[in-house]
């Protein structure tokens, strides 16, 4: 059993490594791979050891670039340490950064165009939502953790309805859930999209 592969089970053996189930984690890094993302952005980094490693992995596979953020400074530290050491292989794709999501998803998309996203930050469906808001005329795909939860009450509408994106992922056996859509279209203008 490789690395990665005790790492994506390893969830049943010490919830430290993250809240994804394994399920979840092989289904985002699947769906990184398959759809040859680059350029992904990450909310809610958390420790880095669950869905950012994932990322990370996947990023690296495809020669590309994770950008994580979290809002929560004592785990930013966790992340930062454990990316300067026991994960120290991954540290080239991956960019930690401290901060309000919203904030910092203005500030570097201005230099950066994502082709994915994946949402799993603060238990706010509004702030969830405008943090999609300010990619989603870029991203390929756009993907979310805890699927059945408040913090994606309005998301989960606008894409489950939208003609824009179409659902690849559903894992409804896991505890919060997990969903991924892809963009089948671009969307015309930001006034396409209502609350």
């Amino acid at each position: 059993m490789s690395n990665f592969d005790i790492m994506i089970t390893r969830f049943d053996a010490n919830p430290e490594f993250g809240q994804m189930v394994p399920e979840e984690r092989k289904a985002l890094y699947d769906l990184t791979i398959k759809n040859k993302c680059t350029k992904i952005l990450e909310v809610g980094t958390w420790k880095g050891v669950g869905s950012t490693y994932i990322l990370a992995s996947a990023a690296k596979a495809n020669g590309g670039h994770l950008y994580s953020i979290e809002n929560d400074k004592a785990n930013h530290d966790i992340a930062e340490d454990i990316y300067n050491t026991d994960l120290s292989f991954l540290k080239v794709y991956v960019c930690l950064i401290l901060g309000d999501s919203t904030e910092k998803i203005k500030e570097i998309s201005k230099e950066i165009q994502f082709d994915m996203v994946f949402l799993d930050g603060a238990e706010d469906g509004e702030r969830t939502f405008n943090d999609f808001n300010l990619v989603k005329n870029d991203i390929k795909i756009v993907a979310c953790h805890d699927w059945f939860t408040k913090k994606t009450e309005k998301i989960r509408p606008y894409l489950e309805s939208s003609k824009d994106y179409e659902q690849i992922s559903l894992i409804e056996t896991s505890p919060t859930g997990f969903s991924a859509f892809k963009r089948v279209k671009r969307v015309k203008n930001e006034n396409d999209i209502t609350r």
